[in-house]
């Protein structure tokens, strides 16, 4: 397992967070758990990097309309 916390550079609207939490969890093979903070604009998320990387799971959220980076927080 990994864990990373992307920055979501945009706000997110109120509401959307489950959403976006079920949906990342859905549609991104390999991630087992997705958790957004409102409050930093940032989402956790856990995954297995043998069935998804980082940047894929950037380029979905870029492919539903938000920018981030993101932190390891494997140490």
């Amino acid at each position: 397992m990994k864990l990373i916390e992307l920055q979501i550079h945009e706000l997110m609207p109120p509401g959307c967070c489950s959403n976006m939490e079920e949906k990342v969890k859905s549609e991104v093979s390999g991630v087992y758990s997705a958790t957004i903070n409102p409050n930093t604009n940032s989402m956790k998320v856990e995954f297995n990097p043998k069935k998804t990387s980082k940047e894929e799971i950037i380029s979905f959220m870029k492919k539903c309309g938000y920018e981030c980076s993101t932190t390891d927080l494997n140490h």
